[in-house]
């Protein structure tokens, strides 16, 4: 804390500024307690401060499209055709967001340059085989925090292409939020053509709790869990590793250096450490040969996968990466989550607990896709955040899209909210400061 005070100097009136104290401490101290929280002062004098998650954040807009005549077959298209064909159309809704440049030097101001980037919130299911002219697509919501009145929106109908992904544009329309909010539909043009109309159906405001709504509410516990992947895909070079060829994710250092995996366990699990009421920590394994049987659930560690803060995960995982398992696979996620949800649910009706899952994983498909997403969705509707953290510099193209399309599962159930997040551990590997920062957004937000 500052005081101005006023001078006068050879005529001229100045403030300088004298420092009466100051107090250092963590802000998950402020978000976990209950009611004002009172810092004391090195040279003397305490202050109070109150923290309240804000709902700016947490309000997301939600909708229900139906579409109407010309999006199903393309005889109502006005397509040269002799048999009417099916399509799978499916809706992407993008907003317009300006972006300033102020690396240039010349750019000062006024000057600055500006670029344009549309950023897709939300996709719907893909109506598979339709040729109705009538149909509706599943509900919808897009976080509102970024948008004002005049943000750029637009609603753009694809038909889905299972093949290469190359979907084709049927139709879009392009209006603001402040628009959108008031519409009763719109009608949707490609090649300046009218292709086909969607209307809407349903549209309101809806709360979505996030991670610091739980925490606000005081001592509360935070409950880590961590998964750590064991399959045959982590017999790459560790990009932690640059002159030993030879290494692989999972090998440990006779430099004291850490691998990806003791860096990610160190860095990412000191942060849910200190937000935590206590320090009690799971850590299980997947994909590895124990004893002869492949495991998609182990337990790491002599004291059954339970521990005590970061060095109790650092050491349990280093008890069975050096022990006699094999790397084997397949990537089956499916008891992980099975097991993180109903400790979720317990945690949430007994000690009211908020939830994370930490899954430390190298590229590789998830086994049983449908079955996972179906969990992920059950996942959506407890206090749960599910974090995916890519080790090593493979393509991590599936696990990419399995976060960024997570709008509705296999059988048709919409998610409540986005619960599943990914970062790479090797994006931001010269910058801890940067990954702790991704990765705590990421959770505070699903």
């Amino acid at each position: 804390i500052y005081q101005k005070v006023d001078g006068n100097q050879n005529g001229v009136t100045t403030q300088q500024q004298h420092l009466l104290g100051y107090s250092r401490f963590g802000l998950h101290r402020l978000v976990r307690a209950r009611g004002e929280t009172h810092c004391n002062f090195g040279n003397g004098g305490q202050i109070s401060v109150l923290a309240t998650p804000t709902d700016t954040k947490c309000r997301n807009l939600r909708f229900r499209f139906a579409a109407g005549k010309g999006l199903g077959s393309s005889k109502s298209l006005g397509v040269q055709t002799s048999n009417k064909f099916e399509r799978n159309p499916f809706l992407a809704v993008s907003c317009l967001h300006e972006e300033t440049d102020n690396d240039d030097k010349g750019a000062a101001s006024k000057h600055a340059n500006k670029k344009d980037k549309w950023e897709v919130l939300w996709k719907s299911n893909v109506v598979r085989g339709t040729s109705d002219t009538q149909f509706q697509f599943n509900y919808g919501q897009i976080p509102t925090y970024r948008l004002n009145g005049d943000t750029p929106v637009c609603i753009t109908c694809l038909d889905y292409d299972d093949k290469d992904k190359h979907h084709t544009v049927i139709g879009q329309t392009r209006t603001t939020y402040h628009q959108l909010l008031r519409a009763e539909g719109f009608a949707l043009r490609h090649n300046k053509m009218t292709n086909g109309y969607i209307g809407i159906e349903h549209m309101d405001m809806t709360l979505v709790p996030s991670l610091s709504h739980y925490l606000s509410r005081g001592n509360l516990g935070l409950d880590l869990m961590v998964a750590v992947d064991f399959t045959k895909n982590n017999m790459q070079v560790d990009d932690c590793d640059y002159q030993d060829a030879r290494s692989f994710l999972h090998r440990m250092r006779s430099n004291c250096k850490m691998n990806s995996y003791q860096l990610a366990l160190s860095s990412i699990g000191r942060i849910f450490e200190e937000l935590g009421s206590e320090k009690s920590m799971h850590i299980w394994g997947f994909g590895a040969e124990v004893n002869g049987t492949v495991k998609s659930r182990f337990r790491m560690g002599k004291e059954g996968g339970r521990v005590k803060g970061v060095e109790g995960l650092l050491h349990a995982y280093n008890q069975t990466a050096t022990s006699n398992i094999t790397m084997s696979g397949p990537k089956d996620l499916r008891k992980t989550l099975y097991t993180a949800i109903a400790r979720a649910e317990m945690n949430a009706s007994t000690t009211l607990s908020y939830s994370v899952l930490l899954i430390l994983c190298s590229e590789g498909f998830v086994h049983e896709l449908n079955e996972t997403l179906e969990q992920i969705c059950e996942a959506s509707y407890t206090p749960l955040s599910i974090v995916f953290v890519g080790i090593g510099g493979g393509n991590f193209s599936d696990l990419r899209d399995l976060v960024e399309e997570q709008r509705v599962s296999p059988s048709g159930k919409e998610f409540m909210r986005d619960c599943v997040s990914f970062v790479q551990l090797s994006q931001h590997r010269h910058d801890i400061n940067k990954l702790l920062k991704v990765t705590l957004q990421d959770v505070s937000t699903t």
